[in-house]
């Protein structure tokens, strides 16, 4: 099986709060989805947080088998690069956040179990798209009191 996961995580500076949401689909159905608000100050670690959050919604919810594709879409080069140096090497972060050690253990253990791919997508424009959506949702979760 396939499954196309969305990504993206939301700052403001000026509200002080980061926010980021996923989307998980199929070719045909959807999985799930969440927007959570997150304690960053920093937009590519909301979307690193956004990626981290699906990969523990996927490992919980699916029984994922070494056929499987599990394929994630952001906007973000920097997420991207990211997690691709933990997918090829398979070592543990160093990070200072537990939130973002946590994300890199669940990828490098999902990796274990099917194909894992991350890839770029274009950036929400003015027309809906699911990147769009998560984006939208994002930047719901990040004004939440």
């Amino acid at each position: 099986m396939r499954y196309v996961i969305y990504a993206d995580g939301s700052y403001s500076a000026e509200q002080q709060r980061a926010g980021c949401a996923y989307l998980i689909l199929t070719d045909t159905s959807f999985i799930d989805c969440d927007s959570i608000k997150v304690d960053c100050k920093n937009p590519t670690h909301a979307e690193i947080l956004a990626v981290g959050y699906a990969i523990k919604s996927i490992l919980k919810n699916e029984n994922l088998t070494s056929e499987d594709v599990v394929e994630f879409n952001t906007d973000c080069a920097h997420v991207i690069e990211f997690y691709n140096k933990y997918i090829e090497q398979g070592v543990k972060s160093t990070s200072k956040n537990a939130s973002i050690n946590e994300c890199v253990r669940n990828m490098i253990a999902l990796n274990k179990k099917c194909t894992t791919r991350v890839c770029k997508v274009r950036g929400h424009k003015n027309f809906l798209n699911p990147n769009t959506v998560v984006d939208r949702l994002a930047k719901l979760a990040r004004g939440r009191s």
